[in-house]
């Protein structure tokens, strides 16, 4: 009976860890982006700093200040931002979105001006 106790307790270890409820991990469609910053550098050498929020707010930034910002949904595919102050007719601007992207990637794109970006996630707000 000497080995019952350690072996049990192994047990009970092994059935804790796996009975414990898995860390829940946000499941909306932008959640990689949260609290991270996307930079989306474009091909004149401009470079834009986008935060996408839960609430499904956006802001984007340049050269540190706010230069547009409302809200998004994901729309067939794509991100559409709606502007915080457009008329209440205006239609939001559309972009090809990457909704599962976490912080490291980068890709390309095409913007709205149909000019090439690359696009990074960067850990935090920078």
């Amino acid at each position: 009976m000497k080995f019952a106790v350690p072996a049990l307790a192994a047990a009970l270890a092994i059935a804790l860890t796996v009975a414990a409820p898995a860390q829940a991990q946000d499941a909306r469609p932008f959640a990689g982006y949260f609290g991270n910053t996307l930079i989306s550098k474009h091909a004149d050498g401009v470079e834009h700093r986008v935060w996408l929020n839960p609430d499904d707010s956006f802001s984007i930034r340049h050269d540190g200040k706010v230069i547009m910002s409302g809200t998004y949904a994901l729309v067939d595919g794509k991100i559409c931002l709606s502007t915080a102050g457009a008329p209440a007719d205006a239609k939001p601007t559309c972009l090809p979105a990457r909704p599962a992207s976490k912080v490291g990637d980068t890709w390309p794109s095409v913007g709205p001006s149909n000019q090439p970006e690359t696009h990074t996630i960067v850990a935090g707000r920078d």
